[in-house]
């Protein structure tokens, strides 16, 4: 099911990473594989022009910026299985528009506002003024849209490709099981470990913090926005949009790994209803709930609320101390 619905933006998306050079993995003819040894430099030089970038960035947002909200642009850039899959599917969508979009945005910003933070040109802007010439200039623009398109693309990677198609395919494989079917939950099983020994030491905990953190600054950012005497629709739109974005994302990523320990509590209890002999017993003892991890703890249904609620109860807390 997967596989027909989104393996076309899974092998559109990891094209584009491999003309960026952004990620160690490719779509090749058996699927996602690992890059040969030798390609792996420049996977690295795009690494370290990313920490670079980043670096710049924020030591353009500290210096240059002068409110929050300047800060802020500067920082921010059966039934229910089908409605899960069309979210993952729009997510795949949302996520090359906004790919371009922000490319060329940024390309744009530059070209028109070389001085604006948190643009790598503003750092060399004396008196509001880009004194580079206009070679430097466009050299600048190109950059920051080639930069910012394998920076989205590097990092949704691992949070859609990663993550998300992962959680989903053990969830709606939960979702089809049949009750005694013993060897399909052993299969999944076995999924599930080889799929916590990839994402539950990093890749699932960074997602677990750094994207609500995003949420509560996109959230207070709206806020104020909304508060301020002159509002801009612009920047309203693009900043309710990225929250629409992550907050879909979040729901989405944790419902599923929350329902994959229910559906499977649920399918145990069913099958411990049928142990007629010792062996049944102990053959259905050994049968464990699966557990989507991250670091020391899991994810259970209860887990997209908890971390709604803490996303809303932090952006409260900021706007109460900032007030």
């Amino acid at each position: 099911m997967i596989h027909s619905r989104l393996v076309g933006r899974i092998k559109r998306h990891l094209k584009y990473t491999d003309v960026h050079h952004c990620i160690f993995t490719k779509w090749e003819k058996d699927g996602i594989v690992l890059k040969e040894r030798r390609h792996h430099f420049p996977v690295f030089l795009s690494i370290c022009l990313h920490g670079v970038w980043n670096i710049c960035q924020g030591v353009a947002t500290i210096t240059r910026s002068k409110s929050i909200v300047q800060r802020a642009e500067a920082s921010s850039y059966g039934r229910s299985e089908r409605i899960f899959l069309n979210l993952v599917s729009y997510l795949f969508d949302l996520l090359e528009i906004g790919c371009w979009g922000l490319s060329i945005m940024m390309s744009l910003l530059t070209t028109f506002l070389p001085c604006h933070p948190p643009l790598m040109s503003s750092l060399f802007c004396r008196n509001d003024t880009f004194p580079l010439g206009p070679f430097p200039h466009a050299g600048f623009a190109f950059m920051e849209g080639v930069v910012m398109q394998q920076a989205v693309m590097g990092g949704s990677y691992y949070l859609l490709t990663i993550v998300l198609i992962s959680v989903s395919f053990l969830f709606l494989e939960c979702k089809t099981l049949i009750k005694g079917d013993v060897q399909k939950y052993r299969n999944l099983q076995v999924y599930e470990k080889v799929l916590n020994s990839c994402t539950k030491g990093r890749i699932f905990p960074v997602t677990m913090w750094i994207i609500p953190c995003v949420q509560i600054g996109l959230g207070i950012i709206n806020i104020k926005l909304g508060q301020s005497n002159d509002v801009d629709k612009l920047r309203m739109l693009v900043f309710s949009g990225a929250y629409l974005v992550l907050l879909i994302f979040t729901m989405t990523t944790f419902s599923a790994a929350g329902e994959v320990n229910s559906v499977s509590k649920m399918w145990i209890q069913q099958c411990n209803r049928t142990v007629r002999t010792k062996g049944d017993k102990l053959l259905k003892k050994s049968l464990q709930p699966l557990k989507i991890q991250f670091g020391s703890n899991f994810a259970e249904a209860l887990t997209p609320l908890v971390v709604q609620g803490f996303c809303i109860s932090q952006t409260a807390s900021a706007l109460m101390v900032m007030h």
